[in-house]
């Protein structure tokens, strides 16, 4: 498309030919027709759907995001995001009007706010019928002090990721507490980690982005429990029940190393004396819930086992040291090979039976 005014420029010149701009190909109904449908995206001071978003509602727009394209950067000067949907079905203006009017976006029954929420809606029937795509533009600082739509993504609407893509509600709204704690480098640097594969996980639905937004969120977690600032502001994760998370993973590919990992992260430390402790308490430095702490509390640095301890060590560095440890403190408990030795004996006596005619 010419820039604007172009169309009009051709008077300037009608008394020096040699100055005269070459000839565009744009259809002038095309530029008319480009201002009588951007007036469909005219602000309107209204709450959609019962929900009152704190600003101005312009259709289909919201706050932006660096994430899920390679022209956005983290700092750039932007004016929020622009979705225009595109459909291939014939619509009234009618139609087109009451679309726009409503501009429905709704992620977890609330009008999406973020690119991420956008992303969620558009796999989980969050937008309305009739849209086949959105086109994601970005109003970003160019050219010194003007700002243009930047093109950023082209969002398909899918419906058959719509189960994967809803695990992500179990796992944002503490993310989103850590989010506004504006503690240390280190959380900011861990947020930004999450958000990143929070909004890859919500555009592809995935499984690898499944488990890189896991693998975000614990070390999110890891780095609030390190920031004594941050550990003050937010309370223990509680993590949601695995079984729906598993069944994503087992659905693309069930392998062996999958098979290994759900293992290890079932196992529990049971002392003789107290609560027993779950991978989890052993590898981050976290407490089991109790009356005091019903959602579970942050270890002190004193406090901390050897284990989590695991600056820059490899996960399987950190997983072996664990269940060494594990290993030796039950080599030391004596009520535990007590125990041991009797279920082994158990178990002999019962094959032995078996094998008897």
């Amino acid at each position: 498309m010419s820039p604007t005014g172009e169309l009009a420029e051709g008077w300037r010149y009608q008394n020096d030919a040699s100055r005269a701009p070459r000839a565009t190909f744009v259809n002038p109904w095309e530029y008319v027709l480009l201002v009588e449908g951007a007036l469909l995206f005219a602000s309107g001071t209204v709450r959609r759907h019962q929900h009152d978003v704190g600003r101005t509602a312009r259709p289909f727009t919201v706050s932006f995001s660096p994430d899920g394209s390679a022209s956005g950067a983290l700092g750039e000067e932007s004016r929020g995001e622009v979705w225009v949907p595109v459909w291939s079905r014939p619509n009234t203006v009618a139609e087109i009007r009451q679309l726009f009017g409503e501009a429905r976006a709704s992620w977890r029954g609330r009008p999406a706010q973020q690119a991420v929420e956008f992303y969620a809606a558009t796999r989980t029937l969050g937008v309305a019928r009739g849209i086949d795509e959105f086109v994601r533009y970005g109003l970003q600082q160019r050219n010194g002090l003007a700002f243009v739509a930047v093109p950023l993504d082209r969002v398909r609407i899918r419906e058959d990721i719509a189960p994967a893509v809803r695990l992500v509600a179990r796992v944002e709204d503490w993310a989103s507490r850590a989010r506004s704690a504006g503690a240390s480098a280190a959380v900011t640097q861990a947020v930004r980690h999450f958000d990143h594969a929070h909004l890859a996980f919500a555009r592809d639905g995935k499984p690898e982005a499944l488990r890189d937004l896991l693998a975000a969120l614990t070390t999110l977690e890891l780095a609030i429990a390190r920031s004594g600032r941050a550990r003050d502001k937010v309370s223990v994760n509680r993590p949601s029940n695995a079984r729906a998370f598993l069944t994503e993973f087992v659905q693309a590919e069930p392998c062996a190393e999958l098979r290994v990992a759900v293992g290890v992260a079932s196992c529990a430390a049971r002392p003789a004396v107290g609560p027993a402790r779950t991978m989890r308490q052993i590898l981050l430095p976290v407490d089991s819930a109790d009356a005091g702490y019903p959602r579970g509390r942050w270890r002190e640095a004193d406090e901390l086992e050897t284990v989590a301890s695991v600056d820059d060590q490899p996960v399987s560095e950190v997983i072996r040291a664990a269940i060494s440890a594990h290993i030796t403190q039950r080599k030391q408990d004596e009520g535990f090979q007590q125990g041991l030795r009797a279920r082994i004996e158990r178990a002999q006596r019962m094959l032995d039976q078996r094998r008897q005619p």
